[in-house]
């Protein structure tokens, strides 16, 4: 009895856990984007670090916007820091992880349009959209401490009488926010389909006769 314990027990150390399964699309994908242009490489590697900037981008002229429009002259550095760290961080972590990573792993070629359209959310809403709210959140005690800001009224009140006309100087490049991200996905998945086209699949591949 105490053997068959011991074998017992010796079969539960050598169980492993499984390995994940890799599909063989993204197996060739992974094999054949070293053969890829420099360039193309390149490109696909930092996708994320260029919608990172382009939101970083965002966020500055946000700040700006609110700071000029309610004639902020104090703590532009204390300003400054949050406006470009929150979309650099959030676009950049978001788009490398939703976008760049399903495209090589192959997680995203079977829903190209749903790709597509994560890709304008965050480029449009995350760094764009996000950016003018976040500009507008850091400004707002300088718009409540303002002498002519009328009594009684409440502090998302106070917001939106102050941001709509900015958002309407902002909403073109927002909207251009989302265009950038699209193309650079759009871009991101040719490179792909590119990879595989360099060698037939796997499962395709016939037998000599």
């Amino acid at each position: 009895m105490g053997d068959n314990m011991k074998e017992e027990g010796g079969g539960d150390t050598d169980q492993t856990p499984p390995t994940p399964q890799i599909s063989p699309k993204a197996q060739l994908i992974q094999e054949n984007f070293k053969n890829l242009s420099g360039v193309e490489r390149f490109f696909f590697k930092y996708a994320s670090s260029f919608v990172a900037v382009n939101a970083t981008a965002c966020g500055v002229m946000s700040n700006n916007l609110f700071r000029r429009t309610l004639k902020v002259r104090k703590s532009y550095l204390l300003s400054l820091v949050p406006a470009v760290a929150v979309p650099l961080l959030l676009s950049g972590v978001y788009y490398e992880m939703l976008i760049t990573r399903s495209l090589f792993e192959d997680c995203a070629h079977e829903t190209p349009v749903s790709t597509l359209l994560m890709s304008s959310y965050i480029g449009g809403c995350v760094g764009g959209l996000g950016s003018f709210v976040l500009g507008a959140v850091i400004n707002l005690p300088s718009v409540l401490n303002k002498p002519q800001a009328q009594k009684g009224t409440s502090m998302m009140q106070e917001m939106i009488s102050f941001g709509k006309p900015m958002f309407m100087r902002m909403k073109y490049f927002i909207l251009f926010q989302a265009g950038a991200s699209i193309f650079i996905t759009y871009t991101q998945m040719n490179t792909m389909k590119k990879a595989l086209r360099m060698s037939p699949l796997p499962e395709t591949e016939t037998l000599p006769e």
